[in-house]
C-alpha cells in the first residue's frame, strides 16, 4: 500500500470568493468584518467560516451550515458575522484550539446539526510536545477526509510567512509544506519548521473529528514507510509506542503488516502484541470490577 506525500482537499477552488470589483480571493479576510474589534480579532471566526462553508458545499447533510452557498464577498461576510456569534474571541482573542472546536460545534447545533471537532494541541515546552509526525498525521487524515484544518499559530518561529497570534486554514500538505489560506491569499509554509521552532503552544482543529488512537498509529506506520523509501525524516519509534499506550495498539499492528514495516524489529514484532494482551487483560479486569 503506497502513501502519497501530497494530500489536499478535493475542491480548493470552492473556497474562492468574488469581491464587488470581480477580484477573486482565496478564502476570506477578517478585514471584511464591519466592526473594528472584529477586524482586529476576527481571524478565528474567519477561518471557521471558510471551513464551515466548504463542508456545507461538499456534504449535502451539512448544507444548513451555509444554505445560501453564495461565494460573493457581501454574502460571505454575512456568514462570518453569524459564525462570530459562536466562535467569539475574548480579550486575548481566540487563543485556544478548544475555543474554536466548541464554537464550531455550537454553530452547527444552532442549525440542528452535530459536529464533534477533533483537536491536536501541544504545549509551549518543546521537550513536552508530541513528535511532529503525530501533528502531520492528524492534518493528513483530516485532509484525506476532505476537511480543511484550522491552524492556531501563537508564535511563528522561523517561518516568516506567518503572522503570530493568528488562525489560518490548511488546505493541502506536500511532504512538510502546508498550503494555507490567510487574508484572502494562498501561501506555502514549512509546517515542520514551524512546529519545531514556535515558542508558544498551538494546535489544529478538524471540524469533522479526530483520529482515534488506532487509526493514528496505522497512519503513522504508513507515513514512516513512505519516508523510509524516500529518505525523509523518520517518525521517532517512541511515537508509535506513545500512541499504542493510548489505545492505538491494534492500528499499529495492522499498519505493521499492511505496510510491511517494522516487522524485523523484535520490540515491535513482540512488544506490540504483548502490549495488546496487557491492555486486553487490564480492560477485562476493569470490566469485571466495575460491572
Amino acid at each position: 500500500m503506497t502513501l502519497s506525500a501530497h494530500v489536499s482537499i478535493a475542491h480548493p477552488a470552492w473556497m474562492d470568493i468574488t469581491g464587488p470589483d470581480g477580484a477573486v480571493t482565496h478564502g476570506a479576510d477578517q478585514d471584511w468584518f464591519p466592526d473594528l474589534w472584529q477586524q482586529r480579532a476576527g481571524c478565528g471566526p474567519t477561518a471557521a467560516a471558510v471551513i464551515l462553508s466548504y463542508l456545507a458545499r461538499t456534504r449535502p447533510e451539512l448544507a444548513p451550515l451555509y444554505p445560501e452557498g453564495a461565494m460573493d464577498r457581501a454574502s460571505f461576510t454575512g456568514l462570518m458575522c453569524r459564525v462570530w456569534e459562536h466562535v467569539t474571541p475574548v480579550s486575548h482573542g481566540l487563543n485556544r484550539p478548544e475555543q474554536m472546536a466548541e464554537g464550531m460545534a455550537s454553530f452547527a447545533a444552532a442549525r440542528g446539526l452535530t459536529l464533534t471537532p477533533g483537536l491536536f494541541v501541544f504545549p509551549s515546552a518543546r521537550t513536552k510536545r508530541p513528535p511532529y509526525e503525530q501533528a502531520e498525521a492528524f492534518v493528513r487524515r483530516a485532509l484525506e477526509r476532505d476537511c480543511p484544518v484550522a491552524f492556531l499559530n501563537l508564535h511563528n518561529g522561523r517561518v516568516k510567512e506567518l503572522d503570530y497570534w493568528h488562525w489560518v486554514t490548511i488546505t493541502a500538505l506536500d511532504d512538510t509544506t502546508a498550503v494555507i489560506l490567510d487574508s484572502g491569499s494562498a501561501l506555502r509554509i514549512d509546517l515542520r519548521l514551524w512546529y519545531e521552532t514556535t515558542k508558544r503552544r498551538g494546535g489544529f482543529v478538524a471540524a469533522l473529528g479526530v483520529l482515534c488512537a488506532s487509526l493514528l498509529d496505522f497512519a503513522l506506520m504508513g507515513v514512516d514507510k513512505w519516508k523510509a523509501r524516500h529518505n525523509r525524516w523518520r517518525v521517532p519509534e517512541r511515537a508509535f509506542f506513545c500512541v499504542a499506550l493510548l489505545g492505538g495498539t491494534p492500528g499499529a499492528l495492522l499498519g505493521m503488516w499492511t505496510f510491511r514495516h517494522k516487522t524485523r524489529h523484535w520490540y515491535f514484532r513482540y512488544g506490540l502484541p504483548a502490549l495488546l494482551l496487557a491492555q486486553l487483560a487490564l480492560g477485562t479486569w476493569i470490566a469485571i470490577r466495575v460491572f
